[in-house]
């Protein structure tokens, strides 16, 4: 739920219906309240100073006094309130704001126009519905202000869609209110679906998550389907059943994330008869600065490989930055640029598995060789820095199949390092309190829709040499046991084939291994079959489990990957962290109105 209110109030019969509900809705869930007033600096045409001096003192009185009487009236309701009056263009200072003091939403009256266009939101208001990074209520002043009993949510399965659910959820329950989601046949264009499902079925399947979600809110949701024009049909069924407000995602499933709220929310806000709940994913007060590790080990340009490896292997760490003599990034090295470009044959994750005569030969050939971090490290790696937004890492991280990124201040100077665990774990930090039981829905995706379903799959009596072709042609190095049925029984990774493998198999498979984008040299002949060298014990997860969940299993388990099975532990697929963040960017990441990216240069090594 919402933490942090921030409410525009200028004296109009919409703004000061707006601060009325804005205080309820801080007394009902305990959050923040602050109150503001936009002073637009004077016109062109008053040019002496003393006319400039008046014309503030003139303003400053006038939300002084609207001020004194809005903490008076939070006051009754025993809401503690901040005021601020802000100087410049009205939306520019509004939004400049909020992004500044990271609210959760931004609750503003619609003030209208005459005649015909009564019914529309004025300038200001419209603007700050298009462009506010946060979700935004626009109340009219025939709104009653008291609260929400009849409420009408917008349910079409895209992100934001989802939150927008949960939000009415929680809204109802506060209130004690009927919630009602409405989904539209023809305004979902983009639905995504197969051919055993037309777009009736994915509906079908939508609200049938959205009723789950609202009994583990311990609530009631009234369920409804129309044909028809999304803004038209929204608006015409929220006066039909004389709703109190209209929740909706600020962007649809066609453009998820733009930072411009989509056609139908904005005409939903317009046309709306009574209150409009535009929802945002929350501006979190993480920024990479809050989460990053700030010990970090580092290596010149003209360090040997060999001591890079003993630093990698020593240390614990997956990359290293190189810095130079100011501390400026220059490049990283990953394990993945010491096989491209160092001569190592193997990743060093499999160090722990090879005997030790094995390892001798290995290392030795680390020991000689001549080459320096400069030589083998990624150039000019993309970096962030403190003050970037966790959004923004995650986007960039995902756009560029990074899994780390250097943070750097003052032209280059390494002060951090960023991680996807350090991402995620900041993510399942931020979720909602327990409080909010509809939070399988805020996140809005199941584990069984960001699979990957090409895995390597093999039976349990595949050879040695099956195993092995399996593993290395799979991009998760790894294929899952299964039988006829697709039951899952096992798991078989690079590291298990040495490890179970017999000493005489064993160099064959190091040779392989180290030979992975080479042609095959010779078969493998032990007698093993898949089950003896499979792994039981398999980290999966059921398909129907909610993003949120998935985070969290990430984190507990420490890896990488989970097996995605379903209600009889079939298998669905693959899911890996990566899958993850590029869900919560997914298409908006290709979108071309996203903030700016930070220091773009060569990407680094996945």
């Amino acid at each position: 739920m919402f933490r942090h209110l921030i409410t525009a109030v200028d004296g109009s019969d919409a703004s000061l219906k707006a601060l009325d509900l804005a205080i309820v809705l801080a007394a009902r869930t305990g959050a923040l309240l602050d109150i503001v007033s936009v002073e637009e600096e004077p016109p062109h045409y008053l040019s002496r100073n003393a006319e400039v001096r008046d014309a503030r003192s003139e303003a400053e009185r006038y939300y002084g006094a609207l001020h004194a009487e809005a903490v008076l009236r939070a006051a009754r309701r025993g809401v503690v309130t901040s005021t601020r009056i802000l100087t410049g263009h009205e939306v520019r200072a509004l939004l400049e704001d909020v992004r500044d003091h990271q609210a959760d939403l931004l609750v503003i009256g619609a003030t209208g126009h005459s005649g015909v266009w009564e019914m529309f939101l004025g300038s200001t208001a419209d603007k700050l519905v298009a462009h506010a990074p946060t979700s935004v209520l626009v109340v009219h002043p025939s709104d009653p202000g008291s609260g929400f009993k009849e409420l009408v949510v917008g349910l079409d399965g895209s992100p934001l869609g989802e939150r927008a659910l949960a939000v009415a959820l929680d809204l109802g329950r506060l209130w004690g209110g009927t919630v009602r989601a409405i989904s539209v046949l023809e305004g979902m264009p983009s639905v995504p679906v197969g051919p055993e499902q037309d777009a009736a079925g994915y509906i079908a399947t939508l609200q049938a998550r959205a009723r789950a979600a609202a009994e583990a809110a311990g609530g009631h949701l009234e369920l409804e389907t129309r044909s028809g024009h999304a803004a038209e049909v929204l608006v015409g069924y929220a006066r039909e059943v004389d709703a109190d407000l209209v929740v909706i995602g600020a962007t649809g499933r066609e453009r998820p994330w733009s930072p411009t709220a989509g056609g139908t929310a904005r005409r939903v806000a317009n046309e709306a008869h009574c209150a409009v709940l535009l929802v945002r994913p929350p501006l979190r007060s993480y920024r990479v600065g809050d989460i990053m590790s700030r010990h970090v080990t580092t290596v010149t340009p003209d360090t040997p490989v060999r001591t890079v490896v003993d630093q990698l292997i020593r240390r614990g760490v997956k990359a290293l930055p190189v810095v130079d003599e100011a501390g400026r990034v220059v490049g990283i090295i990953t394990g993945g640029d010491l096989m491209r470009r160092g001569g190592l044959g193997i990743r060093l994750s499999l160090r722990g598995s090879i005997s030790d005569p094995e390892l001798m030969v290995w290392s030795q050939r680390v020991e000689r060789s001549e080459l320096t971090a400069r030589q083998v490290m990624t150039p000019n790696p993309r970096t962030v820095t403190p003050d970037t937004l966790l959004d923004e890492a995650i986007l960039l991280m995902v756009r560029h199949s990074i899994k780390r990124l250097p943070v750097t201040v003052d032209g280059g100077r390494l002060v951090g390092i960023i991680s996807r665990t350090d991402l995620l774990r900041a993510l399942a930090a931020d979720r909602p309190t327990a409080e909010s039981r509809s939070a399988a829905m805020v996140l809005g995706r199941q584990a069984g829709d960001l699979a990957d379903p090409d895995v390597a799959t093999i039976g349990p009596a595949a050879s040695l040499e099956d195993v092995l072709t399996a593993v290395l042609a799979s991009p998760f190095r790894r294929a899952v046991v299964v039988d006829a049925e697709r039951h899952v029984l096992g798991i078989i990774t690079d590291r298990d084939l040495l490890r179970r493998a017999s000493p005489s198999d064993r160099p064959s498979l190091i040779g392989r291994m180290a030979g992975r984008h080479e042609p095959r040299t010779r078969a493998v002949t032990g007698p093993m079959t898949a089950a003896a060298l499979m792994n039981p014990n398999v980290f999966a997860i059921p398909a129907d489990a909610p993003l949120s969940q998935v985070i969290e299993r990430f984190l507990a388990l420490r890896v990488k990957r989970l097996v995605v099975v379903d209600a009889d532990r079939r298998l669905i697929g693959m899911l890996d962290r990566r899958a993850v963040l590029r869900a919560l960017v997914e298409h908006g990441g290709q979108e071309a109105g996203h903030a700016s990216s930070p220091s773009a240069g060569t990407e680094t090594s996945a």
